[in-house]
């Protein structure tokens, strides 16, 4: 089993924006009851990753997404 890579967490308020297929979408690290979200069209998820999925509709590496920087 590969190592799990640890990432900082952005501060919340930061945004990320990405364009994918011609379309540009901004990702917001928002403070939620459970820690820290991450913000896209007015839904909010519990990683990055999960957040770019919502964009690209298959599962992806939401760091690599976003650009977000160790």
């Amino acid at each position: 089993m590969p190592a799990k890579k640890n990432h900082e967490i952005p501060i919340i308020g930061k945004t990320f924006t990405r364009k994918y297929k011609g379309l540009e979408y901004t990702m917001e690290v928002v403070e939620t009851s459970d820690g820290v979200g991450y913000k896209v069209k007015d839904k909010i998820y519990g990683s990055p990753s999960t957040a770019g999925k919502s964009i690209t509709h298959f599962d992806i590496n939401g760091w690599v997404f976003w650009k977000i920087e160790k």
